[in-house]
């Protein structure tokens, strides 16, 4: 069994995520995914390599995944310069191959079942089936106000809460508190997903989590969503276009198109759980990397630490692309 490494500071969201592999542990099919393991065949960098990480697999070997959008992170060209093939959800400078493509963040529906039972696993997901559900529009969303897309969707939210009345829910920090995603999409035959961008192929678990959910999703976020799903398993919509935005949601709702669309919810959803997931993801671009092993371990230089100082420059930049926005 080939072994690859997923090397990355986010150690807590990748424990978590290892219920999407088959055996829970990071097995998928005949590959072997190691958190932060020095020995692996090949190594995929989800957004940053912790501190002092080391690998024989060579730079033809390695992969960069950016989960997050350029307004979060501007990569060194010094730190691209170590990858063979960058993975993004939108365009950008890499130095290396870019593949687009969504990049599998981590789901949060069935993390933390009500009752503290344990989360659910990629074969307790695939057996689920609807629950009984209300003809109501759900949403999870923070306050976070960072972003212009943040701004917008807490506006477009106010626009809805003022029109729709009880036939919108609003869950999340600063409104109604949840342990698990499933409680907020679970019950509800709709659910609003407003990503933080509209960059290319940027979708999150904020839609994965819909599908998984049995929610036919109205969706904001990166265009190319389409290439992803079946045509009509989510309606987009613009918020920067409020009235148009309201409008497709009621008259979906109105016409009863979560009944009708069920089986394109269901096709999404089999799409999210086989070929959308993170193992899957990995395992079709390491099935394309060249053989090689380094004959001694190399050093793979972090993009941007995490002491004081690399948070200042991130808080930093964060603010300077909020003015300009």
């Amino acid at each position: 069994m080939s072994s690859i490494c997923i090397a990355t500071t986010h150690e807590r969201a990748i424990g978590a995520a290892m219920r999407q592999s088959e055996d829970g542990a990071g097995g998928w099919g005949d590959l072997r995914f190691w958190l932060n393991d020095p020995d692996c065949d090949a190594v995929f960098v989800l957004d940053d390599a912790p501190a002092g990480f080391v690998t024989r697999a060579p730079r033809e070997r390695r992969a960069l995944v950016v989960t997050e959008p350029p307004d979060f992170r501007a990569y060194p060209k010094k730190f691209l310069a170590q990858f063979g093939t960058v993975l993004a959800p939108f365009e950008f400078d890499a130095g290396a191959p870019l593949i687009k493509t969504q990049t599998a963040l981590n789901w949060w529906y069935g993390l933390a079942p009500e009752g503290g039972g344990p989360a659910l696993t990629l074969h307790d997901l695939r057996a689920l089936r609807p629950a009984e559900k209300e003809p109501v529009l759900s949403v999870v969303c923070s306050g976070k106000r960072g972003l212009a897309k943040h701004r917008a969707r807490l506006a477009f939210l106010d626009f809805l809460q003022a029109r729709m009345g009880e036939r919108l829910r609003v869950f999340g920090r600063g409104f109604e508190p949840v342990a698990d995603k499933a409680q907020a999409i679970a019950p509800h035959q709709y659910h609003l997903v407003l990503e933080n961008n509209d960059l290319g192929s940027f979708w999150t678990e904020k839609l994965a989590d819909a599908f998984l959910g049995w929610s036919l999703p109205f969706f904001s976020g990166g265009p190319n969503v389409a290439a992803d799903f079946p045509a009509g398993a989510l309606v987009p919509i613009d918020i920067a276009s409020p009235d148009e935005a309201l409008r497709r949601i009621l008259n979906a709702m109105e016409s009863g198109q979560y009944e009708k669309r069920l089986p394109l919810i269901e096709a999404a959803r089999a799409r999210v759980l086989e070929e959308h997931n993170l193992f899957a993801l990995l395992s079709r671009h390491a099935a394309d990397l060249p053989p090689g092993r380094l004959d001694a371990p190399e050093h793979i230089q972090q993009a941007f630490g995490q002491g004081w100082l690399a948070g200042l420059r991130l808080r930093v930049r964060r603010n300077f692309y909020a003015r300009k926005k």
